[in-house]
């Protein structure tokens, strides 16, 4: 059996089953279980209803990498999906895993795929094998991650040499992306304003270990659970204590 395929049959069995403390550290890597009671929580009889309410059955595996991929589920005779990733080497612990579940109405991947297909732009001053190669991979990620649309820009000397996006922003609807459009960052703001914050203190222009409220307005004395106003750093650290989104 391939290690992501014995990473979702244990996974399945200890959510349905019930695990330890020792079956979770051989199989979880350490960064999942840190600070955590993950055995507890697979095991809480509260989470997971449905699973251990009805046989949970392993259909299919959908195309992805040997340490990452998604996998059919049916819980009680309705669709789920598993996505899970694992180490590269040996003992292939688990380093990310998140089950959903998936609407029965909702349309196929591959009907997706062909209509996002036809929505494509690309504007490029590369010769043909590179910008050919940009392209394929650009389909393959997409069609990997299964996501609806996803964009690439190459820069040379400070010039944009190839701009190409592929899909649509809206399922269902004449709305491809393009260049300009606007699209949530996400987690990607994380990595940007650490590097500006270290940039900053870099030069003298902020102190990582004053209260972050000295430098944002709004912010107020936020206590975390030792009492204290949490540092720029550990905001960055997301040792702050803060429950939700500033």
């Amino acid at each position: 059996m391939d290690p992501l395929r014995a990473a979702a049959q244990w996974l399945i069995t200890a959510i349905t089953q019930g695990t330890g403390p020792d079956e979770v550290r051989r199989h979880v890597a350490e960064r999942l279980t840190q600070g955590r009671d993950l055995a507890g929580a697979l095991s809480d009889p509260t989470r997971f209803r449905e699973w251990r309410a009805g046989p949970v059955v392993l259909v299919g595996r959908e195309p992805g990498s040997a340490e990452r991929g998604s996998f059919e589920l049916t819980v009680d005779g309705r669709p789920w999906q598993l996505d899970i990733a694992v180490e590269a080497r040996p003992p292939h612990r688990i380093v990310h895993f998140h089950p959903r579940r998936i609407d029965p109405d909702a349309p196929s991947w591959d009907d997706v795929a062909e209509e996002l297909t036809r929505h494509q732009t690309c504007a490029t001053t590369l010769p043909g094998r590179p910008a050919t190669a940009v392209h394929d991979a650009l389909l393959a990620a997409r069609s990997a991650a299964r996501i609806p649309a996803i964009g690439v820009a190459i820069t040379r000397g400070g010039s944009v040499v190839h701009r190409e996006t592929s899909g649509s922003i809206r399922l269902g609807s004449p709305s491809p992306l393009q260049p300009g459009s606007t699209l949530p960052a996400g987690s990607t703001a994380k990595t940007v304003t650490a590097l500006a914050i270290l940039l900053l203190a870099e030069r003298g222009e902020l102190d990582l270990d004053r209260p972050l409220s000295d430098h944002i307005a709004g912010v107020g004395a936020v206590a975390d659970r030792f009492g204290e106003r949490p540092t720029v750093a550990q905001t960055l650290l997301h040792q702050g204590g803060f429950a939700r989104d500033l």
